[in-house]
Formats: C-alpha cells, sequence, structure tokens
C-alpha cells in the first residue's frame, strides 16, 4: 500500500494534533544537546502552528514567511534543519513518500556571507570578571564555574553535567576526564593551576555528586549578571569559550592544541573559530603594516590639514593652502 503523503495528513489533520506533536518530539530525541532539543523543538513547533505542509513548496513558502518577517540566515537555516529532521522522521515511519523526502532534502540553505568575529574578553577583562563573580552568597560557586567556561574552555552544557568523579590528577595536574561533547565525542581537558584553585575551594563547600548542579540556562544568566556587574557589557557562556581559546592562541599555544581541548573535530573549525585570518591587536592588524609615522592628519570641520615633517612642496595631493585634493 503506497505511503499517504504527510501533507494531507497535516492540512486534513485526521490525526489527533497530539499526534503530530509526539512525532515532532521523536523526531528531536536524535540529537544529543539538550539546546539543540528545545530549539529545533521550538522550530517544529511553529511550523505546524503555522498550518503549512510538510511537501517543498510548503517548507519553502513557509521559510519566504519567515524571511519577510526579518529572519536571519541562521534562524532560516536552524528552522530547515529542524523541519528536514521531522521530515525523516515522517519518512521512517511511511508517513512521507520517498520522493517527497527527497524533494525536501534538495532545498538549499541561506548562505551566510563573511563571519561574525563575536566577543571576547582580554586578560583584565577576565580579571574583573572573575573578582566580580567572587561578591555574594554564590561566590565561591560562581567563581569557579567562570573560571571553568574561561580557563577550560568548556560549554555551558559540558560544565553543568560534569561530576566530581571527573575531576581527577592526571600527570601531576588537575583534569576533568570522559568529558562528553558534542556528537558524544569523548575528551580530557587539563586546568591550569588556577582554575584548580578555584575548582578546590568549592570542593570543600559542597557535598553534591556534580560540580555546580545547574542548568545550562542558570549558567548563562550568571554570567551575564555577573558581566553586567563587572560593566564588562554583553556578555555569554560561549563568549568565555571564545575568550579561552583567544588567550591559548595570543599566548603561542598551537591550533592543533586548542582544535583538541575545545572539541573540534577538525582544525579548519578552530581556525573559523578564532578567526585567524582577522588580526585585531595594535601593531599586528594588517593595517599596521602600512607605516606613515611621520604623517599626521588633523581635521577642522571639512577642512583636512597636514601636519607633517614633509615639506610642503614635497605633499603629494596637497594643494598650496594644503587642503586634500
Amino acid at each position: 500500500m503506497a505511503a499517504k503523503p504527510l501533507e494531507i495528513l497535516h492540512s486534513r489533520l485526521p490525526v489527533p494534533q497530539s499526534d503530530l506533536q509526539t512525532l515532532a518530539d521523536l523526531a528531536v530525541l536524535s540529537l544529543n544537546s539538550p539546546s539543540s532539543r528545545r530549539n529545533y523543538a521550538r522550530c517544529i513547533r511553529l511550523f505546524l502552528a503555522s498550518g503549512a505542509s510538510i511537501t517543498r513548496s510548503g517548507i519553502q513558502g513557509y521559510l519566504n514567511s519567515l524571511r519577510l518577517t526579518g529572519g536571519g540566515a541562521v534562524t532560516l537555516n536552524v528552522t530547515l534543519a529542524a523541519i528536514r529532521l521531522l521530515a525523516r522522521e515522517a519518512e521512517a515511519r511511511s508517513l512521507l513518500s520517498l520522493a517527497e523526502m527527497a524533494a525536501i532534502e534538495r532545498i538549499k540553505g541561506v548562505p551566510i556571507r563573511g563571519t561574525r568575529t563575536g566577543n571576547w574578553l582580554d586578560l583584565e577583562g577576565v580579571k574583573a570578571l572573575i573578582d566580580t563573580a567572587k561578591l555574594g552568597m554564590d561566590g565561591v560557586r560562581n567563581a569557579a564555574l567562570i573560571a571553568c567556561m574561561v580557563g577550560c574552555g568548556l560549554r555551558r552544557a559540558e560544565v553543568c553535567a560534569l561530576t566530581w568523579d571527573q575531576w581527577q590528577m592526571r600527570e601531576g595536574r588537575w583534569c576533568f576526564i570522559d568529558l562528553c561533547g558534542k556528537g558524544g565525542r569523548i575528551r580530557t581537558v587539563p586546568a591550569p593551576r588556577w582554575v584548580a584553585d578555584y575548582v578546590e575551594a568549592w570542593h570543600e563547600l559542597t557535598q553534591d555528586r556534580r560540580l555546580f548542579a545547574l542548568t545550562p540556562q542558570s549558567a548563562f544568566l550568571i554570567v551575564r549578571d555577573t558581566a553586567r556587574g563587572a560593566g564588562l557589557g554583553p556578555l555569554a557562556p560561549h563568549d568565555l569559550r571564545r575568550t579561552c581559546s583567544k588567550l591559548m592562541r595570543s599566548g603561542g599555544a598551537s591550533i592543533e592544541q586548542i582544535s583538541r581541548i575545545l572539541g573540534h573535530v577538525n582544525i579548519a573549525t578552530t581556525e573559523r573559530y578564532l578567526g585567524t585570518d582577522l588580526e585585531l591587536r595594535e601593531g599586528l592588524a594588517a593595517v599596521d603594516y602600512i607605516r606613515l609615522d611621520d604623517l599626521q592628519c588633523r581635521s577642522y570641520g571639512n577642512d583636512i590639514r597636514y601636519d607633517s615633517k614633509i615639506p610642503e612642496n614635497q605633499r603629494r595631493g596637497a594643494s598650496e593652502t594644503g587642503r586634500q585634493v
């Protein structure tokens, strides 16, 4: 018997809406990250609520409506990935034909132009953040939490899932062992001595099996509120991970070692993450190689005048009055 296209089930709803939601719940179970499951589930829920059919034309129409209401490239691509996940689950249960599934798979995502530089802190910013985290009733815990994220490059989901059994001594130093990251990949992350000091100080005060007994959302709020208190502006946990990678690189660590600590599958991901193609530090950026130290330019309204040791008759591109032409 031929499979019924899911668009008929969806538009005419001969099955209860709760069954469609069950299908959506099953679809996101294949994702390892709790954050990804929440985001994909939300995208699927909004798609189902729109009444759009699970066909190539229906999905394209829904994505176009998101674009018209201001949806960016990331939002559109995540939504498309979530709907594809739902469609695969429907095809596996013979609710969607193979031909329609193949057509859905051929829908192209939105290309993302350029690379976001992101946000990160320098060493002084890190010190200010941790000093602020020490304040308050939960200061020891919060300082240890932030130290783990900025000193070891841990994701907030990773640091919130850690147990004390994973905090062990290896080759004379403290490490987080058997840390489960994205895609279920396991790695060991060494901790700098200053991070170990903060973690051990917290260890003396807690009896919980988990290091922090926090949800990822709680960790997000702690970082955000601590950054505000330190006067550092908007800051998220992933910015601390980026800070860790930037500080390791500026300190001389190889990209290979940084990639292993961050848990990236390949070095190319780490290079994009670091933004190694864009150097911003004073004296090292590409524009700093354009050396015109003997030439300073002062602005007087719309009139730009040269202030230099170069004789006036040797200045090219300047009129007799000194105005740039």
